[in-house]
C-alpha cells in the first residue's frame, strides 16, 4: 500500500491525508495481530545465536546446542530467569560428561550425589594432570550447583537480574570451553 502511494504520488492534499490515514489504520490493524519485541543493541548478538559458546563446545557437546541458543535468546529478550535455567541444563550435560568419563552413573541422579561419587572415585585415581583437572572441574560443579542451579531450579523469592544473568552466561561459557579443552565431551 505504501509502495503504491509512493509510485502514484499525491494527487491532492486531501487524497494524501486520506491515503495516509488509511495506511495508518491498516498498519495498526495488522500490528495488533502480532507481538513485536525490541532487543537492545547490546544484547542483539545473543538472539538465536548458533555456537554462542564457540564451535568447539558445539562439537564436543552437541546436545547442548538448543539450550545454549535458548539461553542467549532468553538473555536477549530480558528473560533472565529463563536464561539461567537453560544454562543450568547446559552445565548438567557437562557434569554428566565428567561422570561418564570417571565411570559414575548419572542418569536422573541428584547433582550432589554425582559430585560426591566423582570426588570419591577421583581420590583413588592415579595422580596426574588429568586427575587434577577432573578434581578442579568437579569442585566447580559443586560451586555452580550451590551458587546458581539450586536458586534457578527451586522456587525462591530471589530472582536473577540482567547483570547477574550475563555474568552467569559468561561463567558457563568459559566453563564449558574449559571442559572441552580438557577433553570432556558427550
Amino acid at each position: 500500500m505504501a509502495s503504491r502511494l509512493i509510485e502514484r504520488g499525491p494527487r491532492t492534499y486531501a487524497t494524501l491525508v486520506f491515503d495516509l490515514d488509511h495506511l495508518d489504520g491498516s498498519l495498526n490493524s495488522e500490528l495488533k495481530k502480532e507481538a513485536v519485541f525490541r532487543i537492545p543493541s547490546e544484547r542483539k548478538d545473543y538472539f538465536e545465536r548458533d555456537e554462542l559458546f564457540g564451535s568447539k563446545v558445539a562439537t564436543a557437546f552437541p546436545s547442548c546446542e538448543r539450550d545454549i541458543r535458548k539461553a542467549g535468546t532468553c538473555y536477549a529478550l530480558g528473560q533472565e530467569d529463563a536464561c539461567v535455567h537453560h544454562l543450568m541444563l547446559v552445565i548438567e550435560r557437562g557434569l554428566n560428561a565428567l561422570a561418564a568419563k570417571v565411570a559414575v552413573p548419572y542418569h536422573r541422579t541428584n547433582w550432589q550425589n554425582i559430585i560426591d561419587q566423582i570426588a570419591s572415585k577421583l581420590k583413588s585415581a592415579p595422580r596426574g594432570a588429568e586427575r587434577d583437572f577432573f578434581i578442579e572441574v568437579n569442585a566447580q560443579f559443586g560451586f555452580l550447583k550451590d551458587a546458581y542451579r539450586n536458586h534457578s531450579e527451586h522456587a525462591r523469592d530471589d530472582y536473577y537480574d540482567m547483570p547477574k544473568a550475563l555474568s552467569i552466561l559468561n561463567h558457563v561459557r568459559g566453563f564449558m570451553q574449559a571442559l572441552e579443552k580438557g577433553g570432556l565431551s558427550e
